[in-house]
Order: structure tokens, then C-alpha cells, then sequence
């Protein structure tokens, strides 16, 4: 993985490029933003770049050395990548010191050994704590990166020990860009529909185009919930729910139509993502409460900030729906 296969976030490159440049290179580093807009890839080409063998005169890594290939593969025997087990709701101390107690020894055979701690936000507080000893005190040559859409629910003494980069969504270009160069047998115009409604998400996008949403019915699902009774909301909630591979991306791609509706209320529908879909969403529009819009906005983002403490995603499609079913008097 090369820096110049990562798109966007150049400022962030750049400043990456002069660390190692300077040999000035801090022992943590902490990337936040939208999950899906490249930060993994870029730790990956970070850690490629401080350990390359050859590299390029534009502070690149060389991407051919062996150490380039083996940490694209993830078969480095210096890269250690931490992330929550499948069957877990936290990544807990276990799991954490098995990797902590390998920092105080030198490096197999690289320069620095790699640590890439992924959705750090799902640290348990023992875990929590272990880390936050050994970046207090760093033994020399690990260079940790810890990776988090939800910065705010990791412990503050932690964020405060970290050198903080913040990633921001990629745009609709970009994630056009790198769609058609992973999946280049898709029809372009879906590619083009999905990296639209993305939100800057890579990945996002790529669940979408793999949930095989029709942006249509959804819309037609969702109106007949906030039109209908319990019994149809409680339908339409099952349906967003039913499948733990889906249920993320159709709650995702929910927060994308209530924005669009929210445009379409205030009067700023050259905002709307989904603009082919418009006629659908105006009658929505015409029948949904602004307040009720928000407030189901606001109990989806808060769920989103929340999800290290694992809340039940029924509980919280059920309560925005139910914010929805508030009309227009």
C-alpha cells in the first residue's frame, strides 16, 4: 500500500511525509472521521512508507520491497492489527495485552513495529487503561495509530496522548474513482447512484452496492411506516433490522432519505442526494413534522456516537420511527 494509492486527505499525507522526512515521528497517532473515507489505508501506507527498503524520492513507499508487500497482506511480522472480536461487544484487556506486552521487546526484523488499533473506540476500560500505560510511557521503536469514527467515546486521556488527524469525507468524485477501480464489471451508472448517496464513504458505499438497495421501494417502505400503524412501522422496522450484514447499511442509507426530506421541508432541495427520487419524497415532506424529522435525525446520530456501548438498534429504529409518525397539523 503506497501513499499515492490513498485518495484524498492530502494535507494529511503531506503532514506524514515531513514526519518521516524529519525522523521526527510520534509514537501515536490517532485517526478520526466517517468510517469508510480511507483512514485504515492510510495507517497501512504510513506504516509501508517508515518501513520501506526503497523509497522514492517523493517520500512514497516503493510498494515492491518485501516489507511493502508483506504489510499490504497484513503478513508483516512487525504489524500487529487489533480489532474487536466478531462474537465480542468491546476489545478487551486479553486481547490488548497480548499485543502491549510484545512492545517492549525489539522489532522482528523492521524498523518500527506497527500497531494499528481499529474502531478504538471499542476499548473495554481495562483495556483502555492498559493502553494509555504504554503510551504514557512508549517503549522506543512501536508506533501505535489508533483508528475511530467516534473519537468522542474513547477516554479523553488517550485522545490527549495522541498526535489527532482528522479524515474528512471524500467526494462524490472520489468515491466514483475508487468504485470503478474495485468493482470494474459494476454497471457505472449504479456506481454513480451509490457513490451519489454515499455520504463520502467508500464503504458505505460498497455495503449499499452489496445490500443491493432499490432506493425506490425503501423510500415506498418508509412512507407507508409513517403513514400507516404500529403494525406497519413495526414491519418496516424488522425489515431494516433482519439481517445483521444489512442492518447498519439500510439504517445508513435511512439518515441519508430523512436528510433529504429534512432539504425538501426547508426549502433546499438542491442539497438532496437522491434528486430522482424526489417525487417520492415530497409528499413525506408535505405529511412529516420538522420536528419530527429531527428528532428521529437526532436519535439515529446519537446511536451512531453510542455504538461502543452496544444499544439495541430495534429499540432505536422503533423510537425514530415512531418520532416520524408526528404529522403536519
Amino acid at each position: 500500500m503506497r501513499f499515492a494509492q490513498v485518495v484524498g486527505h492530502e494535507n494529511v499525507k503531506a503532514i506524514l511525509q515531513r514526519f518521516y522526512a524529519e525522523q521526527k515521528i510520534p509514537h501515536a497517532l490517532l485517526f478520526h472521521g466517517e468510517e469508510g473515507v480511507g483512514k485504515k489505508t492510510t495507517a497501512l501506507a504510513f506504516f509501508s512508507l517508515i518501513n520501506c527498503l526503497n523509497p522514492t524520492n517523493d517520500m512514497d513507499s516503493c510498494g515492491e520491497c518485501h516489507p511493502c508487500k508483506q504489510i499490504s497482506a497484513l503478513s508483516f511480522p512487525d504489524l500487529y492489527v487489533v480489532q474487536k472480536p466478531e462474537d465480542k461487544t468491546v476489545i478487551g484487556i486479553d486481547v490488548c495485552r497480548d499485543v502491549l506486552s510484545r512492545t517492549f521487546f525489539k522489532p522482528v526484523s523492521a524498523r518500527y513495529r506497527c500497531i494499528l488499533l481499529d474502531n478504538a473506540h471499542f476499548l473495554s476500560p481495562e483495556a483502555g487503561n492498559a493502553m494509555l500505560k504504554v503510551l504514557e510511557e512508549p517503549p522506543r521503536n512501536n508506533i501505535f495509530v489508533l483508528v475511530t469514527d467516534c473519537p468522542d467515546s474513547m477516554l479523553p486521556t488517550i485522545v490527549s496522548r495522541c498526535c489527532a488527524f482528522p479524515f474528512g469525507a471524500l467526494s462524490q468524485a472520489q468515491v466514483l474513482a475508487v468504485l470503478k477501480r474495485v468493482m470494474p464489471e459494476e454497471e457505472e451508472q449504479k456506481l454513480v447512484d451509490v457513490s451519489v448517496i454515499s455520504k463520502g464513504s467508500v464503504s458505505r458505499a460498497l455495503t449499499m452496492l452489496k445490500s443491493a438497495i432499490d432506493r425506490r421501494l425503501f423510500i415506498q417502505g418508509l412512507g407507508e411506516a409513517v403513514m400507516g400503524d404500529d403494525a406497519k412501522r413495526l414491519a418496516f422496522s424488522r425489515y431494516l433490522v433482519q439481517s445483521k450484514d444489512s442492518a447498519e447499511c439500510l439504517t445508513d442509507f435511512l439518515k441519508v432519505v430523512l436528510q433529504d426530506i429534512l432539504f425538501c421541508v426547508t426549502a433546499n432541495e438542491m442539497k438532496v442526494s437522491n434528486k430522482d427520487l424526489l417525487d417520492e419524497m415530497r409528499p413525506l415532506a408535505r405529511t412529516i413534522s420538522l420536528s419530527g424529522i429531527l428528532e428521529s435525525l437526532q436519535t439515529l446520530h446519537q446511536y451512531d456516537k453510542n455504538r461502543a456501548y452496544s444499544p439495541n438498534l430495534q429499540v432505536t429504529i422503533d423510537c425514530a420511527l415512531t418520532a416520524l409518525a408526528q404529522k403536519n397539523p
